[in-house]
């Protein structure tokens, strides 16, 4: 059964098409990207949904430049129109201070674990902290159906939390439905 593996951007979604490979996991059909809005399985599959930290997510996204860049905004399923009104030279910084919550993190989940309930597909939640452990990494082999390369995971060089603490409680505020959501889903999928 083919995995296909799905996210929200900055869950580790690069690391683990390294891990399995094209033989275990594809990250998308062929015309449609990992973190595609639209949810569509093809018969047969299986979903690995990644969810992280939405601030998390949104540093990494700084890190990479996609605030400055309308076709990462545009693969990740944001608000396009919006980021235009940041562009050329986005930051996070100014992403906050549109106040707009352009990614919507918990409807891209929602929107996945809908399709699959109503379609009988499989899915697993995996959250990014839980690739640091072991056992649970040795689970999702299991589900995947086995590795190709065994990567040591070496999770975030670094994380928001040096941020200006204005911005951090900006961006909790413009996306405290994705982060409840976040932290409802690993708590209640995720974690086992």
């Amino acid at each position: 059964m083919k995995t296909l593996l799905i996210s929200q951007g900055g869950c580790g979604t690069n690391w683990l098409k390294a891990r399995y490979g094209a033989a275990n996991v594809c990250a998308g059909l062929p015309d449609m990207n990992p973190h595609q809005r639209l949810p569509y399985a093809p018969d047969g599959a299986k979903v690995l949904y990644l969810l992280a930290d939405p601030i998390s997510q949104l540093y990494s996204f700084e890190k990479r430049g996609f605030f400055g860049n309308c076709m990462a905004v545009r693969n990740l399923g944001g608000n396009e129109i919006a980021f235009r009104r940041i562009m050329p030279d986005g930051t996070l910084a100014k992403y906050a201070e549109l106040g707009i919550n352009c990614f919507r993190f918990a409807e891209h989940r929602a929107g996945w674990q809908t399709y699959c309930l109503n379609n009988d597909v499989p899915i697993a939640f995996v959250s990014y902290e839980s690739l640091e452990d072991p056992d649970k990494l040795t689970d999702l082999d299991a589900w995947v159906g086995g590795m190709d390369n065994d990567l040591p995971f070496s999770g975030r060089s670094e994380t928001y939390i040096n941020l200006p603490l204005p911005l951090i409680a900006q961006l909790i505020k413009t996306h405290s439905k994705d982060i409840n959501d976040y932290q409802f889903v690993r708590n209640q999928y995720a974690s086992r």
